[in-house]
């Protein structure tokens, strides 16, 4: 009986551990600022994106490094691994899509494909 309870014991603890590894997803994965940089026909476009929230509503915006809108971002749509930005580019409406590659890591495009994407988190020094 004794053995039982051990096995059970380590079980739980095993568990309980694997639900505080688990990694962010979401807005919580998303959430600050991104360094993009983006490979279009004219060259590499470095972008910062950065995801709020407010009032439960997630907002991005796009800007370039000195911090002035690079484009105008008229919808945000964050999946478990995967953010959507709607913007207005130079064609009108654009939609770039950035999927999760590691805890600190985006791939992604921008036109379906034909501008890839990819960037890292910004870390804050504390």
């Amino acid at each position: 009986m004794k053995r039982l309870q051990w096995v059970f014991a380590t079980v739980l603890v095993f568990m309980s551990l694997n639900t505080v590894a688990q990694t962010k997803t979401g807005f919580d994965f998303f959430k600050d600022k991104w360094i993009l940089d983006a490979d279009g026909p004219t060259g590499t476009v470095t972008m910062v994106v950065e995801f709020v929230k407010n009032n439960d509503v997630v907002l991005a915006s796009i800007k370039d490094t000195v911090g002035k809108e690079m484009f105008k971002v008229v919808k945000t749509t964050v999946k478990e691994t995967q953010a959507i930005i709607t913007f207005e580019g130079s064609q009108g409406k654009v939609a770039m899509v950035l999927d999760r590659k590691d805890e600190n890591h985006l791939t992604g495009d921008i036109m379906g494909g034909m501008v890839l994407v990819w960037g890292e988190r910004v870390s804050e020094k504390k």
